[in-house]
């Protein structure tokens, strides 16, 4: 491999994760807008955040951490949600897409309820996303589905 192909491969690795970087930090950042959208955090919310993020996102306590505070920040500093969730929307499938709303309901009903607030907010960001109001229902059942699941097991 020349200079130019390795400097090249390099450059290509990077801006992957750079983009990868700005799709998570973005997903996240929406995430924590549900969660917020009460007016609180719950523990059990936050949680099961850092419990997606862990499970299904693969990320140490350490990545946890700096990806939170990048969300943070963006958070801060971001003017328009719906703008937020459209720039997501058009980076990644469909079907992640429909996995991230799967995710906002989880994190919604982790403290075994779902605010009207919440679901506001929810229904603003698939508005940014353009998803159908069938693909949120669905992503909604999924979501209960996996929270019924999961609290049989803790039961058990």
């Amino acid at each position: 491999m020349t200079t130019l192909e390795a400097v090249t491969t390099q450059i290509k690795r990077s801006l992957a994760v750079s983009c990868n970087l700005d799709i998570q930090t973005a997903a996240v950042t929406l995430m924590l807008k549900v969660i917020e959208a009460d007016g609180h955090i719950d523990e059990l919310e936050l949680a099961s955040l850092v419990t997606i993020l862990r499970t299904k996102f693969g990320l140490d306590a350490n990545e946890i951490h700096t990806l939170l505070a990048r969300a943070r920040r963006m958070s801060q500093r971001a003017k328009s949600l719906r703008a937020l969730a459209y720039s997501l929307s058009v980076k990644i499938s469909e079907q992640d897409r429909i996995r991230i709303f799967e995710y906002f309901w989880q994190l919604a009903a982790a403290d075994r309820r779902i605010d009207d607030d919440e679901r506001v907010m929810i229904n603003t960001i698939a508005s940014g996303f353009e998803i159908a109001p069938a693909e949120l229902a669905r992503a909604q059942s999924n979501a209960e589905l996996t929270l019924a699941n999961l609290r049989d097991n803790a039961a058990n």
